[in-house]
This record gives structure tokens, sequence and C-alpha cells, in this order.
């Protein structure tokens, strides 16, 4: 991506794509730009249905991708998807009707556990559950009979503090981030967190860049 390039985030609902599109348009009517759509793509959460994939890249007429970023993109947004593992590892999931929950990849049991590292040895095969939802009784409790013969007994203790997932269909997963109290990610947090972790020299003499004899725009962007 080039710095005047967007990225739009959404949930993967219809109303929600149509909404964005609405805008979009208005924008465009306003400023006398207009929106290349060959170069412009939809990317979805791994989880995302292909049914659901297609019905909404149908809907806006753009091709589906599975990268946000090229070779020759700015480097502001390389940094930008750089940070996707730092995002992952400190986000995790709150069990809804958990079907937009991968049992194995995700994180859904508690923070930083990815539960394909606690599976037992003679356990079911894996591609015979996927979604979370395969987990879940028809009365929206947990299928323990299940649930016994495939995770450690470490794993079944921490299955018994998330709350039942009744009723079964009423409530989505939602997906939060660890790094604040109330789960959602803010922009503060985010910086705060890459602040402290990261090795920044506070005593790098910063007015010695202005004496550089380069041309401004450079000094600038440093």
């Amino acid at each position: 991506m080039f710095a005047d390039d967007l990225i739009l985030f959404g949930v993967t609902l219809e109303p929600q794509i149509q909404v964005a599109m609405s805008i979009l348009s208005k924008f465009c009517a306003a400023s006398g730009q207009k929106i290349n759509m060959d170069k412009s793509s939809i990317i979805f959460f791994v989880n995302t249905p292909p049914t659901t994939r297609r019905l909404l890249t149908s809907k806006v007429s753009l091709k589906e991708t599975t990268s946000l970023v090229k070779p020759n993109d700015f480097y502001i947004w390389k940094s930008i998807v750089e940070l996707r593992p730092t995002l992952d590892n400190l986000s995790y999931w709150e069990v809804g009707n958990g079907s937009s929950i991968n049992v194995w990849e995700d994180t859904w049991v508690a923070p930083n556990i990815v539960l394909q590292d606690h599976v037992q040895v003679h356990a079911i095969p894996r591609n015979s559950v996927t979604s979370l939802k395969d987990l879940i009784s028809s009365y929206g409790s947990w299928n323990w009979n299940l649930l016994s013969k495939i995770f450690s007994d470490s794993v079944l203790i921490k299955l018994q503090a998330i709350t039942p997932l009744i009723p079964l269909e009423s409530m989505a997963d939602i997906y939060l981030w660890n790094g604040s109290a109330s789960g959602m990610l803010f922009v503060s947090s985010l910086y705060d967190l890459l602040s402290n972790s990261a090795a920044i020299n506070l005593n790098f003499h910063w007015d010695d860049v202005w004496t550089l004899k380069v041309p401004k725009r450079y000094i600038v962007f440093i």
C-alpha cells in the first residue's frame, strides 16, 4: 500500500459493507476523486465462512485477497502489518455461539493458550472438529463426553469456568484486546504497550537531525 491508500475495518455483515460503500460514494461525489476498484480488494478474517465471502465480494464487486502488503508498498503500511503477530498474541475470543472460533488455532480458553498444543495423544481426528461450535451440544452446553476425549484435564478445568452457551444462537463470539481492562482496542493502549516494550533511545540528539545536509522533506520524514 502507499501513503494515500485507506484501510476500512468492519463486521462481516452485508449492512456494514453497504454503509461503507455509501460513505465512500458520498466522499467521491464531494471531493471529485474516484476509487480505483481494479486496485481495491477485500480481506476477511480467517474464520469467515466461504458463503459469506462470496456474498460480500459480489455486493461490492471487489476481489478477495489474503495479503495487504506488496514488495513496493509504503514503509508505514508494512510496519503496521508487521504488528499483526503482536495484536494476535494480546487478543483472545470471548465465547458466544462458537461459530467464529477455530478450536485449535484461536486463543479462546485463556490468553496466550492455543489448544493445538494441548491435544490428547489418542484424540479423535483433528479435521473432524474445527469450529468451536462442534464442541457444543444442542442444548447450548459443552459436550463433555467429546471434550474429555480430546483435551487434557487442565484444559477441561479451564473450560468449566467459561459461561454456558445458552441460548446457542443468541450471542456472537467477540474478539477482545488483552491490553485494556475493557477488552476494547484503543490506539492509546497499543501505543503505551509498544512504547514500553520497544528499546527506545531517549538520549538520541534529535536536534542534530536538522543539521543534516539532505533535502528538508527527508528530515521531516525522519
